[in-house]
């Protein structure tokens, strides 16, 4: 259930099981009780059961102990409550995103914790406009779209940075910077290229830093089949890998958190980084995530006597494209309103020590 995109039927008793055996030890023992699944980033502090003396190496859980709690566990349950929190979009700083926070709140307060409360962050966030698109053959060729749905946001990546290029398309594999060195070595020219990228093997944002590194001056992102769809197994809704026409989202931005408060908590009214002080730690080209099936007229504009590819790269040329593209990326970049619901379960031995159990708001 951790992505939109694989769509899998879990034996949760067998997931949690694992989980449990691996969790449980006699100087770890944390009794989690409730199946409740967040869209908001959840954070159960459960205080820890802990014997004080005992071997220097864990040992397992007698099992006895492990069945009690895996018969608490109630399968329809968990089901019930994903399709609940799941059932509409519910995007970060939004109207839903805050009223599922307050159902959380609701439910672990008649769970009986014996402390629930939230914190509240104003956090610098990054949402999709109608503007992007890609240009070619002097046609809008691209548009992120919604389904029927208009509440969806459209694909986009996340702090893509705000501009309009234009360049010949170049095939760099995953945007490694071997990908890129071996291009170099090829002889192929990056400087003000739009570089044709495959999701995978490394963070999204790392592959616009190479690429950026290397001259070149924007980035259109796809999903592969042969990493991720039909060439893994079959696709949804017979499956749980990614279909053509699918996307995967995320953002591209290189640091961790709040970028406009930089390793900082984001507490309303605090110092938030803007203009050309932001600019200097915000991604550096534009970035776009679009369907294998439009990515496929794109690289039929490479001319068929450009370059093959090395062993391992797909069966693609790598170009440059015969004509150039216009690569367009428009996002708005807000603060808004982001709520922590923590839940407190007090233990019985050493209360004053913790076990973090997070549940982050992506997983629905």
């Amino acid at each position: 259930w951790n992505h939109p995109n694989h769509c899998h039927k879990w034996d949760f008793q067998s997931v949690m099981l694992d989980q449990i055996k691996y969790l449980l030890t006699p100087k770890r023992l944390a009794l989690i009780v409730g199946g409740c699944a967040a869209a908001v980033v959840l954070i159960v502090v459960i205080a820890v059961v802990s014997r004080k003396s005992g071997p220097e190496k864990d040992e397992a859980v007698p099992v006895p102990v492990v069945d009690k709690i895996v018969a608490h566990i109630n399968n329809e349950n968990i089901r019930e409550n994903i399709k609940y929190f799941a059932a509409e979009p519910h995007p970060a700083g939004g109207k839903r995103n805050l009223e599922l926070g307050a159902e959380v709140l609701r439910r672990w307060k008649s769970y009986g914790f014996d402390k629930v409360f939230n914190n509240d962050y104003e956090v610098l966030l990054s949402l999709p406009t109608e503007e992007s698109y890609i240009k070619y053959s002097g046609i809008v060729q691209y548009k992120p779209k919604n389904n029927e749905d208009s509440n969806i946001i459209p694909p986009f990546n996340a702090f893509s940075k705000n501009a309009k290029v234009s360049g010949k398309a170049v095939y760099v594999n995953y945007g490694r910077v071997e990908d890129l060195e071996e291009l170099v070595k090829l002889k192929v020219d990056l400087v003000g290229k739009i570089a044709l990228c495959r999701y995978g093997k490394i963070f999204r944002g790392s592959k616009a830093q190479n690429a950026f590194d290397k001259g070149m001056i924007g980035m259109i992102l796809y999903s592969d089949p042969s990493d991720s769809g039909s060439g893994k197994g079959d696709v949804y809704p017979d499956g749980m890998w990614l279909l053509d026409t699918g996307v995967q989202r995320g953002n591209v931005k290189s640091i961790k958190g709040d970028i406009s408060t930089f390793m900082f908590s984001s507490y309303e009214g605090g110092y938030h980084s803007s203009g050309e002080e932001l600019a200097k730690i915000a991604p550096k080209i534009p970035v776009i995530p679009i369907p294998y099936n439009d990515i496929k007229p794109i690289h039929a504009l490479i001319e068929a006597d450009s370059p093959s590819t090395p062993e391992g790269w797909g069966n693609y040329k790598i170009g440059p494209s015969a004509e150039e593209i216009e690569l367009n990326v428009k996002t708005n970049d807000t603060l808004a309103l982001c709520r922590n619901i923590i839940g407190v379960i007090n233990g019985e031995v050493e209360p004053d020590r913790y076990v973090l159990v997070l549940m982050e708001q992506w997983t629905l």
